[in-house]
């Protein structure tokens, strides 16, 4: 009974989570949100927190004690997932001091549609229009939510945003001649998404780079909570150094 609880409960925030990820909901092989882009907007931010405390709360519900053991440990990994994400909400804050989040989301929900062929090629290019439609409202919640970011993260921005245009007008032009019936229905937002990149690489170079003095280090506290919730484990930074010098020696 317990067992079914926590898989309805994980199935319910999985789903969730992809809804406000269908980049990455993509890019791990849930094609349901194919079409759609992440909203960065600060209303969404907001719910996706709420979102997050609401499942937090919903796991105190369940009685670990009955759990079978593979359970236990997804249950220990959902709610490290639950706190990493909360601790990337609330005070990392990626969407304010990380221009290459917005450029990894660009390219990234073109690339993984067009790079797997996990479906009719003509299926994969209407997302890929529908995503290149949406793609101005994500460059401008961009430019709306940053601040004031590394220099290194805004000059990495500015690569990876190049990148991004070459992807539209090289990779995605070439794919186009093996669908030819679909070129009607892309050049045009193809050609608006390169005007807004274009747009968007200006305003990296001559507006957000030189106000971006922000510090890319986390400080020792913040670093010892994200490292705790990316390896999954309560070892102290010194002593993770500590272990690998002795097994560098060992081996």
């Amino acid at each position: 009974m317990e067992d079914q609880k926590f898989n309805v409960l994980v199935n319910e925030f999985l789903e969730g989570f992809y809804q406000a990820s269908p980049v990455w909901a993509t890019y791990v092989g849930e094609h349901k949100y194919d079409h759609l882009l992440d909203d960065c907007s600060k209303e969404a931010i907001q719910e996706e927190i709420i979102r997050l405390y609401l499942f937090k709360q919903k796991l105190t519900y369940i009685d670990t004690l009955k759990l079978n053991p593979t359970n236990k440990v997804d249950y220990q990994i959902l709610q490290n997932a639950i706190n990493d994400q909360l601790l990337q909400a609330e005070v990392l804050k990626p969407w304010e001091n990380s221009p290459v989040m917005y450029t990894y989301l660009i390219g990234g929900s073109i690339s993984s549609l067009i790079s797997r062929d996990f479906a009719p090629l003509k299926d994969r290019l209407s997302s890929v229009c529908s995503r290149l439609k949406r793609l101005p409202i994500l460059v401008q919640q961009a430019k709306d939510n940053l601040k004031n970011p590394p220099e290194i993260e805004t000059k990495t921005a500015i690569k990876q945003n190049l990148g991004n245009i070459n992807l539209i007008k090289n990779d995605l032009t070439k794919l186009l001649e093996q669908a030819p019936e679909m070129k009607d229905s892309l050049i045009e937002p193809m050609d608006h998404a390169i005007k807004v990149l274009e747009s968007f690489q200006a305003y990296l170079e001559q507006d957000l780079l030189p106000q971006s003095t922000g510090d890319f280090r986390l400080g020792r506290e913040l670093f010892e909570k994200k490292l705790k919730y990316t390896l999954q484990s309560d070892l102290s930074p010194a002593e993770i150094v500590r272990r690998a010098e002795s097994e560098l020696v060992a081996v």
